[in-house]
């Protein structure tokens, strides 16, 4: 689930409703109608819908995100910088349930990182004088039991874990050079599928940087670090079938992507090795021009 958005909120323009004398059940689309103005030819909007808990805490109800140049869609179209613009777009289908006391939050902001790659310059928006809405899907309707019988799934797989999956998110500032980077750890552990004797492990490592004010220093790299291999044959006694073969297998793949105000430039490698020896590799570099984005 998404963390507390203090945070984010901290760095948005936000606006709270008085606390609600009772429930509100939302369940559908909302959508915003906003009137603002972009000092460059280009800018992002995300608008995000919370939930404030009389403590303080914030839970993120739904949100959208809309690039000002694609706003019509199929139709992408630059920024006159100033010019006022009409934005009416939905967030995501959402349903829930804001307890009496708590306050319904409209957080909005020019960016969204790593979730959303900058633009290509950094723009300041400004709310223009108007009528700025939001329209709720309030669900009236009366609740009904679940309708559904109990799911069904097959039999869990025999596992015996080597390593316990530790997934970890982090972000951190270089106070020195004014970059942000989040970094995202997924080793996703080391286990024995025991009625086969396959073995395998998975680990990832994503890194992505950015600087508030420069766009075009914002990169982003990932490792993916794949180990699979059997030591014996193993045979399956439900099915009495033999798997035959020892082998060692292990794939590292790198990727790489970073921008300037004309092109992304993307890197990446592959290395696979089989018993220890280097079978695999291949390189690929390509760059791709920035039109909408």
């Amino acid at each position: 689930m998404p963390a507390d958005q203090r945070i984010d909120d901290a760095l948005a323009v936000c606006f709270d409703s008085a606390p609600l004398e009772a429930p509100l059940d939302i369940l559908g689309k909302p959508k915003v109608h906003l009137t603002l103005a972009s000092d460059q030819d280009c800018g992002q909007l995300i608008v995000r819908l919370s939930d404030v808990q009389p403590d303080g805490q914030v839970a993120r109800i739904t949100y959208g995100a809309l690039n000002l140049i694609v706003r019509d869609h199929d139709r992408p179209q630059r920024l006159v910088p100033g010019e006022p613009l009409q934005i009416t777009f939905e967030l995501d289908m959402i349903g829930y349930q804001i307890p009496a006391g708590h306050r319904l939050r409209v957080a909005l902001a020019s960016s969204s990182f790593p979730m959303l790659w900058p633009a290509a310059r950094r723009s300041a928006l400004t709310l223009l004088p108007g009528l700025q809405t939001l329209e709720l899907p309030i669900f009236e309707g009366q609740a009904i039991a679940n309708p559904f019988a109990a799911p069904e799934s097959a039999p869990p797989a025999n596992i015996s874990e080597q390593r316990v999956a530790q997934p970890s998110r982090s972000v951190m500032e270089d106070v020195a050079s004014g970059e942000i980077t989040t970094i995202v750890e997924d080793d996703m552990g080391a286990m024995t599928f025991d009625d086969t004797g396959l073995r395998v492990e998975q680990r990832c490592t994503e890194r992505y940087t950015a600087h508030p004010d420069e766009a075009d220093r914002t990169r982003a790299e990932i490792v993916w670090h794949y180990h699979a291999g059997r030591d014996q044959s193993a045979h399956d006694s439900a099915r009495d079938e033999t798997t035959p073969g020892q082998f060692d297998v292990r794939v590292e793949s790198h990727y790489r992507m970073r921008c300037d105000a004309e092109h992304f430039h993307l890197e990446a490698e592959q290395i696979a090795w089989e018993d220890g020896e280097e079978v695999h590799r291949r390189d690929w570099q390509c760059s791709v021009p920035r039109t909408a984005v």
